[in-house]
């Protein structure tokens, strides 16, 4: 599931690295896998969305806020992430609820079979740096 915050950040390309640029035409290839959520305007998750975004111009991490502030208000939802700014304001909002991204993979592996291979591509993503098991795991 994704919020739109977070779809409008993996699509619109803000960097000239090919890498990135490749990641991103995937992304949208695959749009029909994905569930889309909005923050509706007065509902409880938008107003966690203004109390996260309050006294910020930027708009970085408006995916993350957004993504917090619809999980804080349906605790059916984990946020996963590798951004640390965002897993220190997820732990505050969101406790017992947070999952690393390379964990998060592997948990779709072992409950779903989900192909390691296909793991490892998602996994390399350059800003977020794989844990000391991971590559092992992969070989295994």
């Amino acid at each position: 599931m994704l919020v739109e915050e977070v779809w409008d950040e993996l699509t619109t390309l803000r960097s000239s690295n090919p890498a990135v640029q490749q990641r991103a035409k995937a992304v949208v290839a695959r749009a029909s896998d994905f569930e889309f959520r909005s923050l509706a305007i007065g509902t409880p998750a938008a107003a966690t969305y203004a109390a996260l975004r309050a006294g910020t111009k930027s708009r970085r991490d408006r995916g993350e806020d957004a993504s917090i502030a619809l999980a804080a208000h349906d605790s059916a939802l984990e946020f996963v992430t590798g951004d640390v700014a965002a897993t220190f304001s997820a732990l505050a909002e969101l406790p017992g609820r947070v999952v690393a991204f390379h964990p998060f993979l592997r948990r779709l592996h072992e409950q779903h079979d989900i192909a390691k291979a296909t793991l490892a591509i998602a996994g390399a993503v350059p800003s977020i740096a794989a844990p000391t098991w991971w590559a092992p795991w992969l070989a295994s």
